[in-house]
C-alpha cells in the first residue's frame, strides 16, 4: 500500500536485495544470484551493473523495488493529470528527482518515483517541499517513461493537458503486499461480482480501491454505495482483469484452507502461509507493515503456497442489499476477529532452501515470453535491421529468433568475428549469412541468451548448454542453446524445434517403394531391432517418430529414451536422459525394461552397454527402435561388431536397417523443367540401370522420358527450395547377409548382398525423386557423395 513519509523503512526492507526478487522471478539463476550477491553489497551497485550490461530492464528493477519496499507500482502513461496537481511541482524538480505528482485526496498528494533506489534520500527532500503546501505524501513507484509522459503534459501548449485514454492511475496488484484484512473488508461475492479490490488505506475513512471495470457504471455505483453506507471514501485506481483474478484465486485458496483447518481450535498460534511468492496477500500487523520481506514470483507457483486464514470461522456480510466494510480495531489496526501470526517468504529462507527454490523457479522465458517484445512477425531482412537499429538487446534477440522461425530455420549461429558479430541461419540444411550485428553488443547478446536459457552469466571459459521456450502469435518453439568459447568471444548456436509442426508420416518424409513396404513390415513385428543410421541432422529421429506415431495405439505400451525429447507424441511415454545425474541410455533402458513395454525407442546406441541391452531387449520380446551414426545401411553391422556385440546376437536381433539423408525439396510454386549436361544424363542413366531387377516397386518409378526440374525462386521459397525430404536405403537381414556378418566380412560385401536382395541405394532413390520433380539432380548427387562404399 502507499506509504506516507512517516513510514519508517525497517532494517529488513532497507537491506533486502533486489537480487532476491530477480532470483525467484527466474530472471537470474541461483549461481548468478549467489555470485552477484557476494560481489555487490548494495542495491544501487546491483542495479548499476545489471542495467549497464542490459541484463535486466529498468522496469524490472523498479518493480523489484516495489516488491521489497511494499510500495505500489503505477502506470501513468495514459493518465490525464489535473493541471492544478501537475503544476504543484516545478518542471526542473520533476526532471531532477524523476518524480510525478498525479492526484490529491484531502490532505494527501500521490507522488510516483522513478528512482526507487534512492527513494529514502529523495523522499525527505520532497516531503519538505510538500509540507510547506500542507500536504502529506503517498508514495508510488513508476518508470522513467511514465515520468516523460508527465513532462509532456507539463510542456503541452498553453498549459493544456494531453487528453489520454485513462481517467484513473493504473496499479499492478500482482506486485503488491496487500494486508489481508484490507482485502477481507469486502465479501468475496461482492468482489467477484464487481471486481473491486481494496488494497490500501491512509486512515480509517480513506481507502484505495482498484478495479478493471473503471468504465462500468455498475462497478462505479457499487463503490459509491459502499462509501455512503459505511461513511468512507475510496480513491479509485484502474487495474487489469488478470490482476483481479489473481487476487480472487488467492482468496479462494484461503477459503479452501479455512474449511480444511476448521478443526484447529487455536488459530492465533497457527502461522499463516503467504498465498504466493508475489505477496498478493500479507498478514496483518499492528502497523499494516510486515517487517519481513514478501518476494515476487509468477502465477504458476501459486499452488505451492496457500493462504491459511487465522480464523476459519470468520464471518462476512453477504447481504446484497447492504454491503458493509468490517472495521479494523482502532488501536491495533487489525480486524477484531482476525489476528494471525506474521509469516512471509524471506531472503533468509532462500539460502536454507536453495535446492527447492532452484527446482521451482521457472525459466526466464516462462516469466517473460520474448515473443511479447515483437508486435508483428518479422518477414523481411529490412524489418530485422530496423529492430537492430533500436539497439535494444532484448528486442534484437527476439527479432532474430522471430525471423528465423519465419524463414523455417533449424538453427541460428551467432559468431564473433574481427569486426562484427555474424548471424547465420541454417535453412533447409544449408547455412546462410543473414545479418551482422555490432561487435560492441556481442557480450550483451550472449548474456541475454544466457539469462533466457538459465546459463551462468559469469562463465565464459567453458561451453554451456541450456534451453528456453518462446511463443510468437501462439506458435510455440523450443530452443536449445549451446555456447562455445572462441578466440574472439563466445559463439552461440540456437536449435529451433517447432512444437506446432507435428509428427510427419513416413509418406510425408518421402519413403516410397520397396523401402516403405519393408519398413511397414518391420514395425508390425512384435520384437527385433530397427536401426536408423546417418550423420547428425539427417532426419533419423524424425523417421523413428513417424514409426512410433504409426504404431501408437492404446493396446501398445511405448516408452522412449531421448536426448533431447524433440516432439511429444500422444500416448507415448517419453523420457529425457540426464547423464550428469547418472540417467543415461544404458541406465534408462535397464529401468524401462521393468515397465512392461511393448515398444522401446532408444535415442542412440553410443556404447557396448547400450548396444548389448538393446539386443537383449529385442531377443526377449520387445520391438526396439534406435539410431546409429554410420554413412550407410551396410556399415551399421560392422559398427556394432566393432563395439563388441557378438555377431550372432546382431543377426538374431536386427530386423531392419534404414540409412537416410535429407535433400532440399523444390518449391512447387516456382518449379520449372531444366536440361542437364549430356555427361550427367549418361551418369544418371547408368545409375538407374543398377537398380535390381527383383525390385519391381522401384523400377516402376523410372520414367520412360527422364525430365529434371529446379525452382527459379519466388516469394514463398528460398533460392528455389522449400522444405526437405528424405532419400533412403533399407537393408533387411537375409540368410546371405547373416552369413557375411558371422564371417565378419567388410561393409562392401554386405552391400553387394543387400543389392542382390533388391535394395536400392540412397543415390538411386535421390535420382528417382529428382525425376519425379521433388528435388534437383544436384541435390540428389550432393547428399549421396559420402554414402558410397569402395
Amino acid at each position: 500500500m502507499p506509504q506516507s513519509l512517516t513510514y519508517d523503512y525497517s532494517v529488513a526492507d532497507r537491506y533486502q536485495s533486489i537480487l532476491d526478487v530477480f532470483f525467484l522471478q527466474g530472471l537470474i539463476n541461483y549461481q548468478d544470484y549467489q555470485n552477484l550477491k557476494t560481489k555487490f553489497s548494495t542495491n544501487a551497485d546491483v542495479e548499476s551493473f545489471l542495467l549497464k550490461n542490459q541484463l535486466i530492464s529498468k522496469d524490472s528493477v523498479n518493480r523489484a523495488y516495489s516488491i521489497i519496499y511494499k510500495i505500489p507500482f503505477v502506470d501513468l502513461k495514459n493518465l490525464k493529470i489535473e493541471k492544478s496537481v501537475i503544476e504543484l511541482v516545478p518542471l526542473e524538480l520533476i526532471r531532477k528527482y524523476q518524480i510525478a505528482p498525479f492526484s490529491i485526496v484531502d490532505d494527501f498528494i500521490n507522488v510516483a518515483f522513478a528512482n526507487p533506489g534512492r527513494i529514502e534520500n529523495d523522499l525527505r527532500l520532497i516531503n519538505d517541499y510538500f509540507a510547506k503546501k500542507s500536504l502529506q505524501i503517498n508514495v508510488y513507484i513508476t518508470t522513467t517513461n511514465d515520468i516523460e509522459s508527465v513532462i509532456k503534459q507539463y510542456k503541452s501548449d498553453q498549459g493544456e493537458l494531453l487528453l489520454t485514454k485513462a481517467k484513473y492511475p493504473t496499479v499492478f496488484l500482482k506486485n503488491q503486499s496487500i494486508p489481508q484484512q484490507l482485502i477481507n473488508l469486502l465479501p468475496i461475492e461482492y468482489i467477484e461480482k464487481y471486481h473491486l479490490i481494496i488494497f490500501g488505506k491512509r486512515n480509517e475513512q480513506n481507502y484505495q480501491i482498484a478495479t478493471d471495470l473503471v468504465d462500468s457504471p455498475e462497478a462505479m455505483k457499487a463503490i459509491r454505495v459502499v462509501e455512503e453506507q459505511n461513511k468512507v471514501k475510496f480513491e479509485i485506481f484502474a487495474t487489469s482483469e488478470s490482476d483481479v483474478n489473481f487476487v480472487l484465486k488467492s482468496l479462494k485458496t484461503e477459503k479452501e484452507e479455512q474449511v480444511k483447518d476448521s478443526r484447529i481450535k487455536d488459530n492465533q498460534n497457527r502461522k499463516s502461509i503467504i498465498g504466493n511468492l508475489r505477496g498478493i496477500i500479507s498478514s496483518p500487523t499492528s502497523t499494516d507493515q510486515s517487517k519481513k520481506i514478501t518476494v515476487d514470483s509468477i502465477e504458476k507457483d501459486i499452488s505451492r503456497y496457500q493462504v491459511v486464514s487465522a480464523d476459519s470461522n470468520q464471518e462476512k456480510i453477504v447481504d446484497r442489499k447492504k454491503v458493509e466494510i468490517r472495521r479494523p480495531d482502532e488501536k491495533t489496526g487489525e480486524d477484531k476477529d482476525d489476528k494471525p501470526d506474521e509469516s512471509t517468504v524471506s531472503a533468509e529462507n532462500l539460502a536454507k532452501n536453495q535446492k527447492t527454490s532452484q527446482e521451482s523457479v521457472p525459466k526466464k522465458a516462462d516469466l517473460e515470453n520474448i515473443g511479447d517484445l515483437i508486435d508483428h512477425e518479422i518477414t523481411t531482412i529490412e524489418e530485422l535491421k530496423e529492430i537492430i537499429k533500436l539497439n535494444q538487446v532484448p528486442k534484437i534477440v527476439a527479432g532474430v529468433v522471430n525471423y528465423a522461425i519465419f524463414m523455417r530455420s533449424s538453427d541460428i549461429h551467432m559468431e564473433p568475428e574481427e569486426k562484427d558479430f555474424r548471424v547465420r541461419f541454417r535453412i533447409d540444411g544449408t547455412l546462410q549469412d543473414i545479418v551482422s550485428l555490432p561487435l560492441s553488443i556481442q557480450s550483451q547478446i550472449v548474456s541475454r541468451i544466457k539469462i533466457l536459457s538459465d546459463l551462468k552469466l559469469d562463465e565464459s571459459r567453458i561451453p554451456q548448454d541450456g534451453r528456453f521456450d518462446v511463443n510468437f502469435n501462439h506458435r510455440g518453439v523450443d530452443i536449445r542453446v549451446s555456447t562455445l568459447p572462441t578466440v574472439r568471444g563466445e559463439k552461440v548456436v540456437l536449435r529451433l524445434l517447432d512444437k506446432n509442426q507435428g509428427i510427419l508420416s513416413l509418406e510425408d518424409l518421402g519413403m516410397v517403394g520397396r523401402a516403405f513396404d519393408l519398413t511397414l513390415e518391420a514395425i508390425k513385428k512384435p520384437y527385433g531391432i530397427i536401426i536408423s543410421t546417418g550423420p547428425t541432422s539427417s532426419g533419423k529421429s524424425t523417421t523413428l517418430y513417424a514409426m512410433l506415431n504409426r504404431i501408437s495405439v492404446p493396446a501398445v505400451n511405448i516408452i522412449t529414451l531421448e536426448d533431447p525429447v524433440e516432439y511429444e507424441i500422444p500416448g507415448v511415454n517419453q523420457c529425457q536422459i540426464k547423464p550428469k545425474i547418472g540417467f543415461g541410455f544404458a541406465e534408462g533402458l535397464r529401468s524401462i525394461l521393468r515397465q512392461d513395454p511393448n515398444v522401446i525407442m532408444v535415442g542412440e546406441v553410443r556404447d557396448l552397454e547400450t548396444a548389448s541391452m538393446a539386443t537383449h531387449a529385442a531377443l526377449t520380446g520387445h520391438l526396439v527402435l534406435t539410431t546409429l551414426h554410420t554413412n550407410n545401411a551396410a556399415g551399421a553391422l560392422p559398427r556394432l561388431a566393432n563395439m563388441g556385440v557378438e555377431p550372432y546376437l546382431i543377426t538374431s536381433s536386427i530386423n531392419l536397417i534404414i540409412a537416410q539423408r535429407l535433400v532440399r525439396r523444390i518449391c512447387p510454386k516456382c518449379r520449372e523443367e531444366v536440361s542437364i549436361p549430356a555427361g550427367l544424363a549418361e551418369k544418371v542413366k547408368q545409375e538407374l540401370l543398377l537398380i535390381p531387377e527383383n525390385n519391381k516397386a522401384d523400377r516402376s518409378r523410372i520414367k520412360s522420358e527422364p525430365k529434371f526440374y529446379q525452382g527459379k525462386g519466388c516469394n514463398e521459397c528460398h533460392q528455389g527450395y522449400r522444405g526437405r525430404l528424405g532419400v533412403f536405403e533399407v537393408l533387411r537381414i537375409t540368410d546371405r547377409i547373416e552369413e557375411a556378418v558371422l564371417r565378419k566380412l567388410p561393409a562392401s560385401e554386405i552391400l553387394k548382398e543387400s543389392i542382390a536382395d533388391g535394395m536400392i541405394t540412397m543415390r538411386q532413390d535421390g535420382i528417382l525423386k529428382a525425376l519425379e520433380g521433388l528435388t534437383t539432380i544436384d541435390e540428389a548427387l550432393r547428399v549421396s557423395e559420402s554414402t558410397e562404399i569402395n
